[in-house]
C-alpha cells in the first residue's frame, strides 16, 4: 500500500538554527515565493492575506521591502519563522532560535513564540538560553540525548534544587 502524506503537508513547521534564507531577496519576495510554492491551491488574494497575517504576527510589516541581507539577526529569524507560519502548522519546531541574540531580543523572540503557541499551535523550542524558560508551559530537560525531566518550569527549579534555570546545567 502507498502512504499518502499529502494530508500531513502543513502539520509541521521547522526553523533550523542557521537560517535558510535567500539573502538577495526582499522579505516580501521571499514570502511570496514561499506562499506560491507551499499554498499553490489558494488564490492570489488568499495568499496575500496569509502573507499579511504572518507579517503582522511576527512584526515584519515595516521591513517587507528590505533585502534579507540588510536585516538584523533577529529580523532574519522572524523571516524564517514567518516562512513556516505561512502554512499554519499545528507543530512548530525551532532549533536554537535565539542563539547569538542579545538578552532583550531573546526575550522578544520568546514572547513571539509564546504568542504563536497561544494561537492554538504547539511550539517546541530547543535552546540553551535560560532567561525566558518561565514563559514556557512545559520544560523538557535532556541530558546526553535522554529525557532527564519533564514538567512545568517552576517545578524543575524545585526538582533540581536550584534557584535559577542556569543552575540546572550544574546538576
Amino acid at each position: 500500500d502507498e502512504l499518502d502524506i499529502s494530508r500531513w503537508r502543513n502539520m509541521i513547521g521547522y526553523v533550523p538554527q542557521d537560517d535558510a534564507l535567500h539573502h538577495s531577496l526582499t522579505v516580501r519576495q521571499a514570502l511570496t515565493f514561499s506562499v506560491r510554492l507551499r499554498l499553490h491551491t489558494i488564490d492570489h488574494a488568499g495568499q496575500q492575506a496569509r502573507i499579511d497575517g504572518v507579517c503582522e504576527q511576527v512584526g515584519l510589516g515595516e521591513r517587507l521591502d528590505v533585502r534579507i541581507r540588510s536585516l538584523s539577526g533577529g529580523q532574519r529569524k522572524r523571516v524564517s519563522v514567518a516562512l513556516e507560519l505561512l502554512s499554519q502548522p499545528d507543530l512548530l519546531i525551532l532549533d536554537e532560535p535565539t542563539s547569538g541574540l542579545d538578552p532583550g531580543l531573546e526575550a522578544k523572540m520568546m514572547g513571539l513564540f509564546a504568542d504563536v503557541a497561544g494561537g492554538g499551535r504547539v511550539v517546541m523550542v530547543a535552546t540553551h538560553a535560560m532567561q525566558s524558560l518561565s514563559r514556557c508551559d512545559v520544560l523538557a530537560v535532556l541530558v546526553r540525548g535522554r529525557l532527564a525531566w519533564l514538567g512545568r518550569p517552576a517545578d524543575a527549579l524545585r526538582w533540581f534544587e536550584v534557584d535559577r534555570f542556569a543552575g540546572i546545567f550544574d546538576q
